[in-house]
């Protein structure tokens, strides 16, 4: 198969490309990626989804459209994914593969918080020591996109800023 080329040799599409996964929470991953171009003379009719993890073999689900979004992950999980494309004649080789690690929904218990700083341009510099219940406490350091939650937080708490 020879993607320089105008047509592939035996009539394969070329894989499809900028493959992106975005968690939408510990059990759910949303994906999508760029068609390739129909160059091989036949259109593409489908698209395999191949997803595994270090506890599970290979599942695959097909689709007609450039997205998906799975359900049923399993949290705290590393995931590697990649996509196939179908033409009439062929398929094509895998897309570069992503991973994405699953994470948690549950609740942080907060064991210390230390303001660093607190400017008015809406920035909190915060350290705090949490336990996941899942892992041991950890330390954790926070940026300007956590702002609006913690402070959110905090005033719940009606700890003064």
């Amino acid at each position: 198969m020879d993607y320089g080329g105008l047509l592939c040799a035996d009539g394969a599409p070329r894989p499809p490309t900028d493959l992106v996964a975005r968690l939408i929470n510990s059990r759910t991953v949303s994906l999508h990626w760029m068609q390739p171009p129909v160059d091989s003379g036949s259109p593409i009719v489908a698209y395999s989804v191949h997803y595994h993890s270090s506890r599970s073999g290979e599942l695959q689900k097909v689709v007609r459209n450039t997205s998906i979004t799975l359900h049923q992950l399993t949290p705290f999980t590393n995931y590697t994914f990649f996509i196939k494309a179908y033409n009439t004649r062929s398929v094509s080789d895998a897309s570069s593969p992503v991973s994405l690690f699953t994470g948690d929904d549950g609740t942080l218990t907060v064991l210390s918080l230390t303001v660093l700083s607190c400017l008015p341009t809406s920035t909190l510099m915060v350290i705090f020591q949490v336990n996941t219940g899942h892992f041991p406490s950890s330390r954790r350091h926070l940026s300007c996109d956590d702002c609006l939650e913690i402070r959110r937080k905090i005033s719940r708490m009606h700890i003064p800023v």
